[in-house]
């Protein structure tokens, strides 16, 4: 079997695991299965069985392609505790203020201890907690801060836990949270969901983006934090990556950093010391299911011929 794969670990790993039941090619035409993140039209060939996502995101998948191709589609949700966690992490990074003190610090500036300016932190105890995108991350997401005695607020899809308070939609959502997490995947439907519109009505609200840069307009949230309608915007997703080679880049056309209430983080929420092992293993052992011709467990089942 031919096996693509866009990184060098998944290679090495094939090698040590496979051997030469594997034979690792160097061009997604020439693959029968495809470990990568991105697919585009020209990718497609006719021998194309299956593309591996090592991670979640389908973002840079062309679905329409695939499905049309009848590709067998897998993805990987097991460095899903970890994107939680790091959602969690810049809640209480933007709540506690921990970037403000420890710029101020390094100043000898004590943020107005001993004083009637003094400037006090927000805890997350008893915070009402809307989540956009109630999958297994934002599933994570409410396990985590239950601790804190939050109340979960959810858009309602008919199948939301019990205990959760549900909402029609995204602006209700919105009116009812301290805190909105957002942990949906980019889709046509998501795509600026978090608009001038609703951005404009945040002022009381802290949000937290752990999905993809594009849900939130880019240019609405550039005004919401100039006009302070919105309270804090804390966020591991972007605009604009850097290419291939290059070593800096800003990760949005508007210069969000000089806002003192905004955390950012540089796409790092799946990727922790561990989580690289876990991913590049469980998109393997899809791969040993393919080879003994198991493709159970498809995001998209493709085409049972293209197997023969």
């Amino acid at each position: 079997m031919n096996v693509y794969a866009s990184h060098d670990k998944h290679r090495e790993r094939m090698k040590e695991r496979f051997g030469d039941a594997v034979r690792i090619v160097d061009a997604k035409s020439a693959a029968d299965i495809i470990i990568s993140g991105v697919f585009k039209a020209e990718d497609a060939q006719a021998n194309t069985r299956a593309i591996i996502v090592p991670y979640t995101g389908l973002d840079a998948i062309d679905l329409d392609v695939v499905e049309r191709e009848g590709i067998a589609l897998f993805n990987t949700t097991v460095h899903s505790p970890y994107v939680a966690e790091k959602a969690i992490h810049l809640l209480f990074a933007t709540l506690g203020k921990v970037i403000p003190y420890h710029d101020r610090l390094r100043r000898g500036d004590w943020s107005g201890r001993g004083t009637e300016g003094r400037i006090v932190w927000e805890s997350v105890f008893r915070k009402r907690i809307g989540i956009f995108g109630y999958g297994r991350i934002g599933r994570c997401i409410a396990a985590m801060l239950e601790p804190f005695d939050v109340e979960i607020h959810l858009l309602d899809r008919g199948k939301e836990p019990a205990g959760a308070i549900r909402h029609p939609d995204l602006r209700s959502l919105v009116a009812a949270s301290d805190v909105v997490f957002i942990a949906a995947p980019l889709t046509p439907s998501t795509r600026h969901a978090f608009d001038s519109e609703v951005l404009s009505n945040m002022a009381h609200a802290h949000l937290v983006n752990v999905g993809r840069g594009p849900i939130v307009d880019e240019d609405a949230l550039y005004e919401a934090l100039q006009k302070k309608t919105l309270k804090s915007y804390a966020s591991d997703v972007w605009y604009d990556y850097p290419k291939q080679g290059e070593t800096s880049k800003a990760p949005s056309k508007h210069p969000l950093h000089h806002f003192e209430n905004v955390v950012m983080s540089p796409h790092v929420a799946g990727m922790c010391e561990t989580s690289e092992e876990e991913l590049t293993e469980a998109a393997l052992d899809t791969l040993e299911r393919l080879m003994a011709d198991d493709y159970s467990g498809a995001l998209l089942p493709g085409d049972s011929k293209a197997r023969t």
